[in-house]
This record gives structure tokens, C-alpha cells and sequence, in this order.
């Protein structure tokens, strides 16, 4: 996971605690979709997973995650 400790260190002190909360949150949507798809027989459907980390994203934010918070409300102020 090389990749991930460059990125936390390039990252502004604001932004690390999303980061690696995002990083979690994606790879558990993966990791439960690759499981449906071993275990069960579903098939490979990447906007599913996408809709899925953003609506698991949405409840986490919810929830209390703040930096995750931070994080996407910076994103959607930077897009608009």
C-alpha cells in the first residue's frame, strides 16, 4: 500500500482523515461486492459500486465521519 502512505503524505493536514476514511470505504465496497460476485454468482457491476460507496459515503457522513464530510463538501465546492 505504498500508494496510500505517498498519497497521505501529500495530502493537506485537513484532508488526511477523509482520505484514509474514503480509502476504507472504498475498499469495503469493493471487497463486499467481490464477495456477492464470488459467493453468491452476481455479476461484475461497477456503477452499482459506485452508486453503493456514494450512498454508504452519504450514511458515514451522517453518521459523524467529519473528515469524510470535509473531504466530499470540499470536492462538490470545487466541481460548482
Amino acid at each position: 500500500m505504498k500508494w496510500w502512505s505517498f498519497a497521505i503524505k501529500l495530502a493537506p493536514r485537513e484532508l488526511k482523515k477523509g482520505l484514509n476514511t474514503l480509502v476504507f470505504l472504498v475498499s469495503w465496497e469493493v471487497w463486499k461486492h467481490r464477495n456477492a460476485c464470488v459467493v453468491e454468482g452476481v455479476s461484475s457491476d461497477v456503477p452499482l459500486v459506485l452508486q453503493n460507496i456514494a450512498n454508504e459515503g452519504s450514511l458515514w457522513c451522517r453518521a459523524g465521519a467529519m473528515g469524510l464530510r470535509f473531504l466530499l463538501e470540499g470536492a462538490a465546492g470545487r466541481r460548482g
